[in-house]
């Protein structure tokens, strides 16, 4: 029998549990949009959390625990689980301290990797949750099944078993049973595991540090994106030939690292994370996209996400990109600054305040972006002086600069009904309209159509803008110049808006990819729409950005994204 002393706030965590609940509401509604099954909380994980928190509130933060300090439980989290019951060796933890809340506190680990891949995990089930004085938070995430198999029988058969993986190290576990409890859960989650997740919302714009550090040399860069792809639905020689962003302009971000198992230890054959350079911007579209190849195959993956808007803290926004800046507010009115690091290793630090207003309410939002309100007469100021060397000037005036928060949001539309023409022998063309397996021949002097499919054995072939006929049913001379041969597409018609008998259409020119928009079957209401990276908005029917046009030739998909 053993005896435990606990402090009076731990014995108030393990009756008021309420906030660990919210906690895990908060990380299953993450889980849920990656695809992954949601967490159940066990109890002696539980209890093995809560006394981590302790023994951090009373010394150090730190994942191992020193026996000779008070609190002491376990050196390891395996060790800390086993001294509270449970049976299974494999255990996991992340840890945070100083959040104001559980949500900042996930947040956090979410935006470093190695922590986030923990939480993504495609293999553990089970959680335990503790925080104290909303200061110190532990989550210890274990395996259900292999739980149970370590507190069943030892494995007694003559096949391959595993030992010391339980708390009674002596105890078998059956190489199936193993290998089956921990691949369970990959039956049910996607091929991919994505984060940000497609078109989610909310997710924070940097990423600072993390314990083991990805990015030694920078303390200040983008939200790290990843893909983890599950072992059990995907062949084993995956490879990731390209990993990218480009945000809502559709510019390339710069990215300053790429990490996976070849340069990093941390990472298995399945994991890869991208980090941005530069923090990404608050309230805006970015969108991923990722080449691999699979077994020789090569595939593309692209996705939406948006940024956190700060429309929720303040309606107004200032963003500073100088290091001695003078702004101007309104007296009393709450105001979001956001100061642009000059470098990867640039954070504001604390500051001193000099100042004549008769009220400031200032805080921090991270370490790049604050919050304040000045309440005062025209012409009182605030003057903020950062550990950075950053200089703000705040005035109070009638009228402002700032802007309101921005609040982008992943858009998108696709289209699929894509026909296209190619041209041949002399002023002669073909309309091939695939959807609804019909082909048109016609002359450019003339206006009139003739359908020809059923002419030709096979339906013409499309492969990555050629088009291939097949041979003929008869000796048709009209069509012997289509017979068995293939042609590149001139221009593909891509359907937008279907309304009889306006239907309003795109036209891709294949040979200079000009893009125009017009009425179906008014040729002379076609304009031009966009020309590289010049967009002539102005003239789309539907009001579209075609800022975030791409066609996929290969797939025949058409995507607006704005």
């Amino acid at each position: 029998m053993r005896f435990i002393v606990l402090s009076a706030s731990l014995v108030s965590l393990i009756f008021s549990s309420t906030i660990e609940d919210n906690a895990l509401n908060y990380l299953n509604s993450l889980r849920e949009k990656a695809g992954l099954r949601a967490y159940s909380m066990q109890e002696n994980l539980q209890r093995a959390s809560l006394n981590h928190v302790n023994y951090m509130s009373i010394n150090e933060i730190s994942h191992e625990e020193n026996s000779t300090k008070s609190g002491y439980t376990g050196t390891w989290p395996t060790n800390r689980a086993y001294y509270e019951d449970y049976q299974s060796a494999y255990v996991s933890e992340n840890l945070t301290a100083g959040e104001q809340d559980y949500k900042e506190s996930i947040d956090d680990l979410f935006s470093a990797i190695y922590h986030r891949f923990g939480f993504l995990n495609l293999e553990l089930d089970e959680i335990g949750i503790a925080i104290q004085d909303n200061m110190y938070y532990n989550y210890d995430i274990g395996n259900s099944r292999l739980n149970e198999l370590c507190s069943g029988s030892s494995y007694s058969g003559s096949g391959s078993y595993y030992k010391g993986v339980c708390k009674d190290y002596n105890l078998k576990i059956s190489q199936k049973d193993y290998a089956d409890a921990k691949d369970y859960l990959k039956l049910d989650a996607p091929k991919m595991i994505l984060w940000p997740p497609a078109n989610s919302t909310d997710i924070p714009p940097v990423f600072y540090e993390e314990h083991p550090d990805p990015l030694p040399n920078s303390s200040v860069s983008g939200y790290p994106i990843s893909i983890n792809f599950n072992d059990k639905k995907t062949d084993n020689s995956i490879e990731v030939n390209s990993f990218t962003l480009r945000d809502s302009n559709n510019q390339n971000v710069e990215i300053l690292k790429k990490i996976d198992v070849h340069n990093d230890p941390h990472l298995s054959a399945y994991d890869f994370a991208i980090f941005p350079k530069n923090r990404l911007e608050w309230g805006s579209v970015y969108y991923a996209k990722v080449n691999y190849s699979e077994n020789g195959q090569k595939s593309t993956k692209e996705w939406c996400f948006s940024t956190r808007s700060l429309n929720t803290i303040a309606n107004r926004f200032y963003r500073i990109d100088s290091s001695n800046k003078t702004i101007h507010l309104i007296s009393n009115v709450k105001y979001v600054l956001y100061f642009v690091p000059r470098d990867n290793n640039d954070y504001l630090g604390g500051y001193s305040a000099t100042r004549n207003v008769d009220s400031m309410n200032s805080g921090y939002i991270d370490q790049n972006t604050i919050y304040l309100t000045l309440k005062g007469k025209v012409g009182d100021f605030a003057e903020l002086n950062f550990e950075n060397g950053v200089r703000l000037k705040a005035v109070i005036d009638t009228k402002d600069s700032a802007s309101i928060p921005k609040n982008d949001s992943c858009n998108k539309k696709e289209f699929t009904n894509i026909s296209y023409t190619i041209s041949y022998g002399n002023n002669k063309n073909a309309l091939i309209m695939p959807k609804v397996k019909k082909v048109f021949i016609y002359n450019d002097n003339s206006k009139d159509t003739i359908e020809v499919e059923d002419s030709f054995n096979n339906f013409p072939s499309y492969n990555n803008s050629q088009v291939c006929f097949d041979s003929l049913k008869d000796n048709n001379s009209t069509l012997k110049e289509l017979e068995n041969r293939c042609f590149d597409v001139d221009n593909f018609y891509i359907q937008k808006i279907f309304k009889d008998p306006n239907s309003i259409f795109m036209l891709y020119n294949n040979k200079n990819s000009k893009l125009y928009e017009g009425v179906a079957g008014y040729i002379n209401s076609f304009k031009l729409v966009k020309d590289g990276d010049i967009l002539y908005n102005e003239n789309s029917l539907t009001n579209d950005n075609y800022s975030g046009f791409t066609f996929d030739k290969r797939t025949l998909k058409a995507t607006i994204k704005y």
